[in-house]
């Protein structure tokens, strides 16, 4: 599998990463119609609960630096070649697996996202464990731990063949199936398109979409003074790989509006609730927006 993470700073970096990786037309549901969520070290069962257990947690921290992570923001990312041999049982496997990797103690809120043609786990992780300490990895470490990953991967499930990644390779990429010898062309089109889609779920707006491509040894290519594809070899515009910027503006448009609400004092101008909303707390009723906001 594909592994990419994100440290994400900011008063309201919580808020915004768990309404994104819960909106509901992205995320893979159970059969009773709920979403695949899997957690660790966390209780609460509504996003508003969750994301208080967070702040509180993040008051445990032992050293506080003015830039430490609110948060790390995981992807977990299959080929889709190895669709039709996932499933929840086998994404949460692995997925507490990468809990266990990384650090037992830290909390994490993950869920199933298939919204593109393959499957991705996103995973909320604590800046800090429950002891206060930093759940923040090492580049050689993290690398590790993408190894040991895939390792249990291929010893659980060797199905997985085509999820298989050549972790610290300047390009991270699937293994290729068999039709893809068919056409080089073609075939180094398709491996683009999955390195980059990790990516493009990962990020919140177009500057850590272009950061991620980067950390891949991937260089971006301008027309009109915006870039509008990468260069391999040739050069792969966006579009033509399936990639619409716009969508990352809306993106940030949308946890900007979240932002813009939880900062408001007057929430009932902004919300269409009963007259028993007056008597909400200012915190309770941020929490209420923010329930509301992942479901729209």
């Amino acid at each position: 599998m594909i592994v990419k993470t994100l440290g994400r700073k900011g008063s309201f970096a919580v808020a915004k990463s768990l309404a994104y990786v819960s909106n509901k037309e992205k995320v893979m549901r159970n059969p009773d119609g709920s979403p695949v969520v899997f957690t660790h070290n966390v209780l609460g069962k509504s996003l508003s609960e969750v994301e208080r257990e967070f702040l509180e947690n993040e008051e445990k921290r032992l050293r506080r630096r003015i830039d430490s992570n609110k948060l790390l923001h995981t992807i977990l990312a299959f080929s889709p070649a190895d669709n039709e041999n996932l499933d929840a049982e086998k994404l949460e496997r692995l997925t507490r697996e990468y809990f266990q990797l990384l650090n037992p103690d830290a909390l994490f809120y993950a869920t199933v996202h298939q919204d593109k043609d393959n499957f991705h786990v996103h995973i909320v992780v604590s800046g800090n464990d429950i002891l206060g300490n930093s759940t923040r990895i090492s580049k050689e470490n993290f690398e590790k731990l993408k190894s040991d990953l895939q390792e249990v991967q291929q010893n659980l499930y060797p199905e997985l063949e085509a999820s298989v990644v050549e972790h610290g390779a300047e390009e991270k990429e699937f293994t290729k199936p068999d039709y893809w010898q068919k056409d080089e062309k073609i075939s180094r089109k398709e491996e683009l398109r999955e390195t980059l889609s990790a990516s493009f779920d990962l990020a919140q707006n177009r500057e850590e979409f272009f950061e991620l491509l980067k950390q891949d040894g991937l260089t971006t290519y301008q027309r009109g003074g915006a870039e509008v594809g990468v260069s391999d070899e040739r050069n792969f515009r966006f579009q033509t790989l399936g990639f619409d910027l716009a969508e990352l503006d809306q993106r940030e448009e949308r946890l900007d509006e979240l932002q813009e609400l939880t900062e408001s004092k007057d929430l009932e101008s902004d919300i269409e609730e009963d007259n028993t909303i007056e008597e909400l707390s200012e915190e309770d009723k941020r929490m209420k927006e923010l329930d509301e906001l992942s479901e729209r």
